[in-house]
């Protein structure tokens, strides 16, 4: 696996929009419930230029195969698309077949992101009227239920 210097970061206005219109995200089309859409945090690493966050999670009591989580990615060079992986099991990994080659690379980004100490950590520094109010914003333009 490609170790990556994936760090935590705070969305932009910019990446949020990328987020909607993009991957074109409406829960109301795709899922029975929204759980897990992370619109305030990310992953980043400079070199690749690869962004990675949360944007669906099935729980553990609701599948099969344990936590199932769904992805979204966007490239520094506009391009983006959806990961399905679960937990941190490669053979349960599923990327777009125009980017396979950038397995080990979105691997190492759904590690990084799922590292859950860090995760909170970075959380406590948000401030949570801001949270609350982009996440309101962004789920009602998302048209989540």
């Amino acid at each position: 696996m490609i170790v990556m210097a994936f760090e935590r970061i705070k969305t932009t206005h910019e990446i949020r929009m990328r987020l909607l219109n993009q991957l074109n995200i409406k829960y109301k089309e795709y899922y029975i419930c929204p759980v897990g859409m992370d619109w305030m945090t990310g992953v980043y690493d400079n070199e690749s230029g690869i962004f990675l966050t949360q944007i669906y999670k099935i729980p553990d009591g609701l599948s099969h195969a344990g936590d199932c989580y769904e992805y979204a990615v966007l490239l520094d060079d506009g391009r983006g698309f959806r990961v399905t992986a679960n937990g941190d099991n490669k053979p349960f990994f599923k990327l777009p077949p125009k980017f396979t080659n950038l397995t080990d690379l979105i691997l190492s980004a759904t590690i990084a992101y799922g590292y859950n100490l860090e995760a909170y950590r970075f959380r406590l520094t948000l401030d949570q009227s801001e949270v609350n109010r982009i996440t309101e914003e962004m789920n009602s333009m998302a048209k989540i239920l």
